[in-house]
């Protein structure tokens, strides 16, 4: 991040999506580096994002198709339909202020 000054870095919210303990350590490491290479923000998606942000409709049948590899392991449209919604996207501030 230092080196190139990316205009949008984007990870899971502080909530680590859906509660996944990988994705919080990573949201954490993502904005430890934008604050350290002072990018002025990110932005997060994630359940529970708590103020709007940026809304990107989804296809949510071509999703339905992409999730059916997933199915026999996962069962993923089941366990996580909450990925066929719209994608909300919310600015966080990276320098903490």
């Amino acid at each position: 991040m230092q080196q190139f000054k990316p205009d949008i870095v984007i990870t899971h919210n502080a909530n680590g999506e859906y509660g996944h303990r990988e994705h919080v350590l990573l949201h954490h490491a993502v904005m430890h580096a934008a604050k350290e290479a002072e990018l002025p923000a990110v932005l997060t998606f994630g359940n529970g994002q708590d103020r709007p942000g940026l809304e990107i409709a989804v296809n949510a049948e071509k999703k339905r198709e992409l999730f059916a590899f997933y199915l026999p392991q996962w069962k993923g449209v089941e366990r996580y339909d909450f990925a066929l919604a719209p994608e909300i996207f919310v600015r966080e501030d990276a320098t903490g202020r």
